[in-house]
């Protein structure tokens, strides 16, 4: 089974110099921004790529690293402070879950966790119920200092008529980085008997809303210099649009939901107090 981990599209654009036409729509002060920038260290680099469309196309990569992403961008009401950019992305499950039948399994039901994604999550819990009372403890899956991840986790098969929900979350941290409250997430088993539960990084990642501006041909983002503006070719803007906004843009657009028995959606999320996070850990060592 593929990764939970969300696919990046690759950077297909590189920065250039060259010359590019504008779209006829922009005021002068926004073609100025309309191009390519580029932040990079030996281990980071972070594109941007502000199209004629009022669209954008950014990415870092480096390392475990990599992220793509799009949007809007706009001229602020005051345009002596520059741009705003407001990214747009799909919606989807926190913690996705695939759900499967097979056979000479009996009554019991396997749990999998994906610890490659899963290792993206803060301090992961689960739990089961026979019923849709919400439980009031879970174990966590890993111990605190966890480092090494294999790519799968079987916990212990439980029985399907104790196991007819089962919940998995993790804790949301307060302003300076502590965890908090935990935040859980409740899936009904239907008719299947083998679960893979991971975890999307792309969606517990804030979405993305930044200022621009741009002095002496260099952009600064969020007050913070990020790079000079190279002009680029026609065939760049057409390959950005074609291979990052517009599939990122097309699929937030589509609301429509997918979810089906073999990739359910969670039937409701609510809290817990850091309290109600008790037991040993489900996955004490690094493998099963």
């Amino acid at each position: 089974m593929k990764s939970f981990r969300p696919l990046c599209l690759g950077l297909v654009f590189s920065i250039v110099t060259a010359s590019a036409g504008m779209a006829a729509g922009l005021s002068p002060s926004e073609k100025a921004y309309v191009g390519g920038y580029r932040q990079g260290s030996v281990d980071v680099l972070s594109r941007l790529v502000l199209l004629d469309d009022h669209t954008y196309c950014f990415g870092v990569t480096g390392g475990s690293l990599d992220l793509l992403t799009a949007g809007y961008w706009k001229s602020n009401p005051d345009k002596a402070s520059g741009i705003s950019l407001s990214e747009v992305r799909a919606s989807s499950s926190l913690f996705p879950v695939r759900i499967k039948t097979t056979k000479d399994q009996g009554d019991k039901v396997a749990f999998v966790i994906h610890g490659y994604s899963m290792s993206e999550a803060k301090h992961p819990v689960f739990a089961t119920s026979a019923t849709d009372s919400l439980p009031t403890a879970m174990r966590p899956l890993f111990v605190a200092d966890k480092s090494n991840w294999s790519d799968r986790y079987n916990l212990p098969p439980i029985k399907s008529d104790q196991a007819r929900f089962f919940y998995i979350g993790h804790y949301e941290r307060d302003k300076y980085g502590r965890p908090a409250r935990v935040k859980v997430f409740q899936y009904a088993l239907g008719n299947g008997n083998t679960v893979l539960i991971g975890y999307d990084q792309n969606q517990g990642r804030p979405l993305m809303n930044m200022t621009a501006k741009l002095v002496d041909n260099v952009l600064h983002i969020d007050g913070q210099r990020f790079g000079k503006k190279d002009t680029l070719p026609a065939e760049v803007f057409s390959s950005v649009r074609e291979d990052c906004t517009k599939p990122v843009l097309q699929a937030a657009k589509n609301v429509e939901k997918k979810n089906n028995d073999a990739t359910p959606a969670p039937i409701k999320s609510f809290y817990l107090d850091s309290k109600a996070i008790q037991g040993s850990p489900w996955f004490a060592k690094d493998r099963d």
